[in-house]
């Protein structure tokens, strides 16, 4: 999205130029440390302004789903036969419990999920893309991607309205996403 010399910089000014390394073997010991993942929000928004990168924050997650389906998808039952003929709506719920589940077992952020007839209510605490972070609203943005993308992959392309309506950063005692359980399209 912003090429090898992007990607450089935003290292570069994040401190994360050890990643710059060529051909790194992925490694799925290794974690991204929360530090990491909330400098970089910061670093795109620096550079990018706060539309731009906001805009390639929600591309990040989106290709972090399609990353994670890939390494992780048989692992997490997201590839099994049973799981893909589900209806969609039966799916997303699924999928979206199967995902708060791996990201608690891999992480520190203990994610919740509740429901309610009209939305999904996706939980974050102690979430590490804000974390350290103060802003007036939102800007979680990498993760409204990954649900998003999660969503569109679990329903055969249609797009759902996620919004994060608190966030650590804005003062709230966890960042929480809302999806609705009805598609835009």
């Amino acid at each position: 999205m912003i090429g090898r010399s992007g990607v450089n910089a935003v290292l570069n000014l994040s401190g994360l130029s050890f990643f710059m390394k060529p051909a790194i073997p992925f490694d799925p010991g290794v974690l991204i440390s929360y530090r990491h993942l909330s400098d970089t929000q910061d670093t795109l928004e620096q550079l990018y302004g706060l539309r731009g990168g906001r805009g390639l924050a929600l591309k990040t997650g989106r290709a972090f789903f399609t990353f994670a389906l890939r390494q992780y998808g048989r692992e997490l039952g997201l590839l099994d036969q049973a799981f893909l003929l589900l209806p969609p709506a039966v799916k997303i719920q699924a999928g979206l419990q199967r995902l708060a589940c791996f990201f608690n077992e891999t992480g520190d952020s203990a994610i919740h999920l509740e429901e309610d007839p009209r939305q999904f209510q996706w939980t974050v605490e102690n979430c590490p893309l804000c974390w350290r972070r103060r802003s007036h609203v939102p800007i979680c943005h990498m993760q409204v991607g990954l649900l998003q993308e999660y969503c569109s992959w679990a329903s055969s392309g249609k797009n759902y309205n996620i919004v994060e309506t608190e966030c650590r950063a804005a003062g709230a005692k966890a960042c929480i996403f809302t999806i609705d359980k009805t598609a835009l399209d």
